[in-house]
């Protein structure tokens, strides 16, 4: 079962953590944006510096795990998503935080028939870590840059959720052909 293995390890930890602080910045973007954004700024910052951090000390400290591998792209996903439905209510576009929801629970979905019917938890991909990047500097945008500024990303971003869900979708359309030739075998 592919649920097994060590789960206390330090990256796991600092995952959890990321969780942990995920209620404390809606909680400040549902009540005064403007007056939290320092706050929020901050814990984002947290955020991100801890997702770089995990994946370092997991491969670094050799506790890469199957828990992590499932635990941080959660993490990810809970984290991007109600971020921007909070920040719908601020004028945050309701295009980009439908599609990258929809994209993300697609994606999440796939992963999960491949985790439980072939025992292997589908890899990232490039794109799909650029998109991150993009989604996390578009929300910041979003929050500090002049009023309307950040509508000079939409393109981008809207390309990027477009371009990394068709190549997910793809690789895993392979994978699943490709494993089902094997069972015929």
């Amino acid at each position: 079962m592919i649920f097994k293995g060590r789960f206390l390890t330090i990256p796991n930890m600092l995952t959890l953590l990321r969780l942990a602080l995920l209620p404390f910045i809606l909680f400040l973007i549902d009540h005064d944006l403007q007056g939290n954004l320092k706050a929020i700024f901050i814990l984002l910052l947290i955020q991100g510096l801890t997702d770089a951090l995990d994946g370092f000390l997991a491969r670094r400290l050799n506790q890469v795990t199957t828990w992590g591998k499932i635990l941080d792209p959660v993490a990810d996903k809970l984290t991007f998503d109600l971020i921007m439905i909070a920040l719908v209510k601020y004028g945050f576009p309701m295009i980009v935080a439908t599609l990258f929801i929809v994209r993300d629970f697609l994606i999440a979905a796939l992963a999960f028939f491949v985790i439980l019917k072939y025992d292997t938890i589908p890899k990232p991909n490039v794109l799909g870590k650029f998109n991150t990047f993009l989604i996390v500097f578009f929300i910041l945008v979003f929050l500090i840059a002049p009023v309307e500024a950040y509508k000079l990303f939409y393109v981008p971003v809207l390309a990027a959720l477009v371009m990394s869900g068709i190549i997910y979708f793809d690789r895993w359309r392979k994978f699943v052909k490709e494993q089902n030739g094997k069972e015929g075998e």
